[in-house]
């Protein structure tokens, strides 16, 4: 199972007052971590997204349960 959670810089962004922020950072944000599958829910294009959270250092695939 994929897992993923902010990192230092995606916390930065997730806290910034902007009013276009990505509901995947900000649902991160308090929860730490989250299984791609409660992603993919919030968003239909979560996948797209998180890749390129994840190659802009935004995210990071942490080793799941």
């Amino acid at each position: 199972m994929k897992v993923y959670a902010l990192t230092r810089e995606g916390k930065k962004v997730a806290r910034s007052p902007s009013g276009d922020r990505e509901e995947i950072l900000d649902r991160l944000y308090p929860n730490k971590t989250a299984p791609l599958d409660e992603l993919i829910k919030l968003d239909k294009d979560a996948r797209t997204k998180i890749r390129a959270f994840v190659r802009g250092g935004l995210l990071e695939e942490v080793n799941g349960i």
